[in-house]
């Protein structure tokens, strides 16, 4: 894809091809998650169809993104209630440390533990979609899979955590951003993600059948 772009290939009709994809994605994936119950799904669709359609151009984004979706958002859903209790609890967390009396000596201490869960919180958002759109566990291996992924692999984590809050940023002051940002955002995460997955995933011998993602 990226030859097509860049390359000698690339083209005004294959730039605006390559927009409307990510706009495409980003405006699905706004609509599924608009429930909330159903985060996880939708970004774990989001991710599947940028990396199989658009890195591996494997089929059409629109395409894929409904195909996981369908798939898998009945396991996706308990998925979500568990992300966003833990978010909830997470945030409740550090609302109330914040609101310690700061002479306290306590206070240093849970903000600490609080900001360290806030940032486990934050690897959690990026891995979880990604893992569920390649793994098959339970819905609390995904969980621990996805923290304990991210933790060993900690600084491909913060970049990804620096890429995504900057991105965030981006789309909480320019509204327009968010028809396009989340997709491009799955997109570039990607490149972080797919080399831990590969730590992970187990390579078949026959080399004329990979799965597509070994491509």
């Amino acid at each position: 894809m990226l030859k097509k772009i860049f390359g000698i290939e690339g083209s005004f009709t294959g730039v605006m091809s390559w927009l409307t994809d990510f706009v495409l994605l980003s405006v699905l994936w706004l609509l599924a998650s608009l429930p909330l119950v159903t985060i996880v799904p939708s970004t774990a669709a989001l991710y599947y169809s940028c990396v199989k359609s658009l890195r591996k151009e494997h089929g059409t984004p629109v395409a894929e993104f409904k195909s996981f979706f369908s798939k898998n958002w009945k396991q996706g859903i308990g998925l979500s209630i568990l992300y966003l209790i833990l978010g909830g609890l997470v945030g409740f967390n550090i609302y109330s440390v914040f609101h310690m009396d700061q002479d306290s000596m306590l206070y240093h201490v849970y903000i600490v533990i609080s900001l360290w869960l806030g940032l486990l919180f934050a690897f959690l958002s990026i891995y979880l979609p990604a893992v569920f759109s390649r793994f098959e566990y339970g819905t609390v291996d995904f969980l621990k899979n996805s923290l304990f992924m991210a933790v060993r692999h900690t600084l491909t984590s913060l970049i990804l955590c620096a890429v995504s809050g900057a991105a965030i940023f981006l789309m909480l002051r320019v509204y327009v951003f968010l028809i396009v940002l989340p997709a491009v955002l799955a997109f570039v995460n990607s490149y972080g993600l797919e080399k831990v997955f590969r730590k992970y995933m187990m390579k078949t011998e026959d080399e004329e059948n990979l799965p597509w993602y070994w491509e």
